[in-house]
């Protein structure tokens, strides 16, 4: 990601090769964003990671760099601190059927609590 008319993006990386990187994005119809959640397959953050990146971007890592419970736990929470829905202004959230979504009961708990209801996509399958 960069900011609108830029004409060079830089980025950076792992030094492993081959590996995962999950960026998590969430915005609304109304053009709206949370800002992204990065989840980097290593085991500790390097803060050269962190580099030009959206303001509010949460950096996350482990083993494979893929979306786990814990980092949906903490990505949901980022979402509320962004969004702050109430009962006169909730909030609908749109997920692709991940194990990591529809199984994480404290998640959708969480939810019920601050007014934020969440559809789940069914996983697609490649035929």
């Amino acid at each position: 990601m960069a900011k609108r008319g830029r004409k060079q993006v830089g980025r950076v990386v792992s030094a492993k090769r081959g590996v995962s990187t999950t960026a998590v994005i969430c915005m609304s119809a109304g053009g709206s964003y949370v800002p992204p959640m990065l989840i980097f397959s290593r085991k500790r953050m390097k803060e050269e990671l962190k580099d030009g990146a959206l303001p509010g971007t949460v950096f996350v890592c482990n083993d494979s760099g893929w979306m786990k419970l814990e980092a949906f736990a903490e990505w949901f929470d980022h979402f509320l601190s962004h969004v702050k829905p109430t009962a006169e202004d909730p909030a609908l959230i749109i997920l692709e059927g991940h194990l990591s979504h529809i199984k994480n009961l404290n998640v959708i708990e969480k939810a019920r609590n601050k007014f934020v209801t969440i559809l789940c996509l069914p996983p697609s399958y490649n035929t």
